[in-house]
C-alpha cells in the first residue's frame, strides 16, 4: 500500500468536516483493516468524498464524527 495511505484518508476526514480533526483510537483500526484487506485508497477517498456531499446536502445540523460513518 501507499506510504500515505493513514494520512491521506485523515486529510479527507477533515475535508469531510470542514475543520481540522483527529481521528479516534477506533478510526485508526479501521483503517488499519482497510489496509490489511488491501481496499485501494482512491475508493476509499472517493467514497468519503461522496457521503460527505450527501451529508452536507441535506443540510444537517450535525456533523460526521467517525470514519464508521463512511
Amino acid at each position: 500500500m501507499e506510504s500515505n495511505y493513514y494520512t491521506e484518508i485523515e486529510a479527507e476526514f477533515s475535508r469531510a468536516r470542514g475543520k481540522q480533526s483527529l481521528l479516534a483510537p477506533l478510526d485508526w483500526q479501521l483503517m488499519q483493516m482497510w489496509e490489511k484487506r488491501e481496499i485501494p485508497l482512491a475508493l476509499i477517498l472517493r467514497s468519503m468524498s461522496d457521503v460527505a456531499k450527501n451529508f452536507q446536502a441535506q443540510n444537517r445540523k450535525d456533523s460526521i464524527k467517525t470514519l464508521r460513518y463512511f
